[in-house]
């Protein structure tokens, strides 16, 4: 992951794309990285888990640069997950869940990312 300021890290989480429905079913529990930089919020899974997840293109793997984040929300839903939409490079957008264990700091530590980014 990015070698600057990490405001935020976790590992152990969990990750759902909401590109299609076969993402939306599949499951990545506590086999996710998750790290925030100033610059880039990187989403990936663990070395085990990354060749699955990429045969079954599960869609868990980003680096999304802070300025392309378009929303960052809890859902209420079970278990808390943060839905984060953004940008892809093609100008298409995406929403992942993210099951963090720190989910409200992610949260601020994400608005505090966007504000810097912004300026």
């Amino acid at each position: 992951m990015a070698n600057s300021t990490i405001l935020f890290a976790e590992s152990g989480a969990a990750a759902q794309s909401q590109k299609n429905a076969w993402t939306r079913m599949a499951s990545s529990w506590k086999s996710i990285s998750v790290e925030l930089t100033p610059q880039t919020l990187t989403v990936m899974p663990h070395r085990f888990a990354k060749w699955l997840a990429a045969l079954l293109d599960l869609d868990l793997q980003h680096a999304i640069p802070v300025a392309d984040i378009l929303s960052v929300k809890e859902t209420g839903a079970h278990l808390n997950p943060v839905e984060v939409s953004f940008t892809l490079s093609d100008g298409s957008k995406r929403e992942l869940l993210l099951y963090l264990k720190k989910h409200r700091e992610f949260i601020e530590a994400i608005a505090k990312a966007r504000k810097s980014s912004s300026r």
